[in-house]
């Protein structure tokens, strides 16, 4: 099993991967040979045609012994799609320009991805010296330096040099060290993430994928999940540059030999992660940067060609802040996944035409989980979305992990979405969590790491106030809902945790009191003013007459007069007040009723091991429409219980 081409011997890896760029036929492939020794056209193909098709890698010895990994990427514009899968998770570009030709379409196209990408250092190797003349050569460096004004080359070093005499070779190695140290390799922290861009089968070792670690940490014996499919698989090996290793991590060119799970499940587009941490999404919120060189804006709803990772699929265009953005502008955009992949805060992005083929844009993702469509429509909600983009965008990072606490609303979001939706590194996000809630500023949910701000955690207080002051309104002879009755009524999807620590909140403000399973303002005390104290007098005598058989809650409002519900209202103040006791829906019975029944049943079962319904019915003096709601309703009180046919005493029931 190896990860790539060549096996190193020597010890001092750095985290960190260089790619070449540049047009087709400049030398990319051979002065890769030449620094490295390795041919990486390993196609028959490739040999038969001389061009590059496919990815290569390689590890490179600098001029200090240490050693990094090389992409190598082709450079033909119908292979640009396997081009731009290279050059994903690069930390710095090495642009190849051939002297005698200088700079050409696909050398500007690669040096475009370069910077779309995100890439923020380079060098310039100026090959196939020993083919132009000094006049010549001065030209093409002054060609490249006009091209990368105002860029991440502007003033990187161009070495000259030729894979053919070996001229320059050497001062190129020292150069590529000199840009490496300049670099700091990537933390290890966060979610272990790897596009992969290589799968293959190696007799006695199974499935090996390869790939550029993106964050985190892997190890072996460790559970991987491939997405986008779900599949999972254990770590059985891993290797760097050739060389085993117990754990590898972010900036490292890594091979996985992967135990549990068919070669054929696995391709290049797919992202092996650490299973069970990120999901997939089909939309996405981005800020989005068209090129100079384009030649038209890009518009508004259009299908477009998206590049991520080593994937690359469809996507509909739905700008936020415009109609268009112009070449050489930016704005927000949300993007419509054809195919949903496990993106997450901060990654890079190419957008290239669909209908030419040529690259037209690029980005960040912001969010990866923004809100449904439905909550941007119209002109005033896209620009809400789009303001709200604009302020991550220009945010520091406390200030981001605020705006995106804040824009969750009353639903909160958990500290594990926070690590996705927030491109700040884990440490500084737990950090920063950790100092606003010292502050106040923010609330974690009981028994849960849900996140709220201050603000809305108030403002769902007074709507929940609002909706039980709105009860007592509609209820005044009522304590209150139950606790299960109230938490129905919320008017909008609040997560359990939130509600039950909004809840406590009250009730230690004490704004809200419990009693028993009720829930009430304390400004609240039920009342039958401005109920009529006559029905309630004749509601009482009605069910103190009828005794064992009392009269349904409609038969009572009909001979009344009164409606239906306000009898249920006042029925249930009666029973608040002990007046009355519910035996079921419809039935209520004069509470001195109940006590003589069911003295009459504790008489008896403790005379009896047990009593049928048909006996109870005839205890009573009543038909089976009375006997079975009563007998059910001293199951509740937890006076009987059933067994079988029977009714026994409950233990402890008297």
């Amino acid at each position: 099993m190896s990860t790539d081409s060549h096996k190193s011997q020597k010890p001092g890896h750095l985290a960190l991967v260089m790619g070449t760029a540049g047009h087709i036929d400049h030398g990319k492939t051979s002065l890769v040979r030449a620094l490295t020794g390795v041919n990486l056209d390993r196609l028959a193909e490739e040999k038969r045609r001389g061009i590059t098709i496919e990815l290569g890698f390689v590890s490179l010895e600098l001029s200090d012994s240490r050693r990094i990994g090389v992409v190598d990427v082709p450079g033909h514009e119908r292979f640009i799609k396997t081009m731009v899968a290279g050059a994903q998770g690069i930390d710095f570009v090495m642009l190849v320009v051939a002297a005698d030709e200088g700079v050409m379409p696909q050398t500007v196209e690669h040096f475009d991805i370069c910077k779309l990408l995100g890439v923020r250092k380079g060098l310039v190797a100026l090959t196939k010296c020993d083919r132009a003349d000094a006049e010549t050569i001065s030209l093409a460096a002054e060609e490249i330096r006009e091209m990368a004004a105002g860029s991440f080359l502007e003033n990187a070093p161009i070495v000259p040099c030729s894979s053919v005499t070996g001229e320059g070779i050497e001062k190129l190695r020292e150069v590529i060290a000199q840009v490496a140290s300049e670099l700091v390799p990537r933390s290890g922290e966060g979610i272990f993430r790897m596009p992969v861009d290589r799968s293959f089968s190696v007799k006695g070792f199974g499935t090996v994928i390869t790939g550029t670690v993106t964050s985190g940490r892997v190890g072996r014996g460790d559970e991987v999940e491939i997405l986008p499919g779900h599949a999972r698989a254990t770590v059985r090996d891993l290797e760097v540059h050739g060389e085993k290793v117990e754990t590898a991590g972010a900036g490292q060119r890594l091979a996985i030999n992967l135990s549990g799970i068919d070669r054929k499940e696995i391709a290049r587009g797919q992202w092996v992660i650490e299973a069970g941490r990120i999901g997939l999404t089909r939309t996405i919120d981005a800020w989005v940067s068209v090129l100079p060189t384009h030649r038209a804006p890009i518009e508004h709803s259009r299908e477009i060609g998206f590049h991520v990772g080593t994937a690359f699929i469809i996507a509909e265009l739905d700008l936020l802040g415009a109609d268009c953005i112009l070449p050489g502008e930016d704005g927000p955009a949300r993007l419509h996944l054809k195919e949903p992949l496990p993106l997450i805060a901060g990654d890079r992005f190419v957008l290239r035409s669909y209908a030419r083929k040529t690259t037209v844009a690029g980005g960040e993702i912001i969010d990866p989980m923004p809100k449904s469509r439905t909550e941007h429509r119209g002109r005033k909600g896209k620009k809400a979305v789009a303001d709200f983009i604009r302020e991550i965008v220009t945010g520091n990072a406390e200030e981001r992990i605020e705006k995106l606490i804040e824009a969750s609303g009353f639903t909160g979001v958990s500290r594990s979405q926070l690590h996705l939706r927030a491109p700040v590194m884990l440490s500084e996000t737990d950090s920063i969590i950790a100092k606003l809630a010292k502050s106040g500023e923010l609330i974690c949910a009981r028994n849960s790491d849900l996140l709220i701000t201050l603000g809305n955690f108030k403002a769902l207080s007074e709507e929940l106030k609002e909706t039980l002051a709105q009860y007592h309104k509609s209820n005044p002879l009522e304590t209150g809902p139950s606790r299960a009755a109230f938490s129905g009524m919320r008017r909008r999807r609040i997560p359990d945790e939130i509600y039950e620590s909004v809840l406590h909140a009250l009730v230690d403000s004490e704004d809200v009191a419990f009693e028993g399973d009720k829930l009430r303002l304390k400004s609240h005390k039920p009342s039958a003013s401005g109920v009529d104290k006559k029905a309630l007098d004749s509601v009482e005598q009605l069910l103190k007459n009828a005794g064992n058989t009392p009269p349904t809650i409609a038969e009572i409002s009909q001979k009344l007069g009164r409606d239906k519900k306000d009898m249920s209202a006042l029925l249930k103040h009666m029973m608040e007040t002990g007046l009355v006791c519910k035996v079921s829906d419809e039935l209520y019975f004069h509470h001195a009723v109940i006590a003589e029944i069911k003295s009459k049943l504790v008489e008896h079962l403790s005379r009896h091991d047990g009593i049928e319904p048909v006996d109870f019915k005839d205890m009573v003096g009543v038909s089976r429409k009375f006997a079975i709601p009563l007998l059910e309703y001293f199951d509740r009180e937890r006076l009987t219980m059933r067994v079988g046919n029977r009714r026994v005493l409950r233990q402890g029931g008297k």
